[in-house]
């Protein structure tokens, strides 16, 4: 396990107008403290009770946050899956070709293997869609999850903006092939992939 400093000082003002969609990544480390403050940013809880940064229905959290690591300083690359409670990341796997593998399985994102980093959201879909099953219209509490899932990504997606990293969401690819590439369990559903590194110059 390795504990993850308290982000809550480094959460950055929102840049709106710095967010952008960028694919073309530096071959530059990204700091574990970053990648702690996108991780807290994305599904961190706050001080003051227990709910999360980003709103989930029900406060059921079906969300799973999983880091392919090719270049974070003092990270060994690799698997790594979030742990929410503590703040923390645990390793699952030391497979250094795993971000090479997510862009094998995306159908047309190479570029993916050049990130620093990649974060993967997957979900446990019935932890809402049986809480809430019999509400009508039929189908409604799987759009819940896909909805919690947007506001992930754009806490991400603005973080990075603010910390000058570079990112885009990925939602084109092989689920089977995804999952595979970061240990999904058969019980969660492999939903985007967010490259993360610093933007190329020029």
């Amino acid at each position: 396990m390795i504990v993850l400093t308290d982000p809550t000082s480094r959460l950055p003002a929102i840049r709106l107008e710095a967010r952008r969609s960028i694919r073309d990544f530096a071959d530059r480390s990204v700091s574990i403290d970053d990648l702690g403050t996108l991780l807290f940013a994305m599904q961190g809880r706050r001080r003051a009770n227990d709910k999360r940064l980003t709103p989930s229905a029900g406060a059921r959290y079906p969300l799973t946050l999983t880091v392919a690591v090719r270049r974070v300083a003092t990270l060994s690359a690799g698997l790594y899956r979030y742990d929410v409670e503590r703040h923390a990341l645990d390793a699952i796997d030391n497979d250094a070709m795993a971000l090479s593998k997510a862009a094998a399985a995306t159908f047309e994102a190479p570029w993916v293997a050049e990130a620093a980093l990649a974060l993967h959201i997957s979900a446990a879909f019935e932890k809402t869609t049986i809480p809430y099953a019999d509400q009508p219209p039929a189908g409604r509490a799987e759009r819940y999850v896909w909805l919690e899932a947007g506001h992930v990504a754009q806490n991400a997606a603005l973080t990075a903006a603010a910390l000058d990293l570079a990112t885009v969401l990925v939602a084109g690819f092989d689920d089977a092939a995804m999952g595979r590439a970061f240990c999904i369990p058969p019980t969660e559903k492999p939903l985007g992939l967010m490259p993360v590194g610093y933007p190329k110059a020029g």
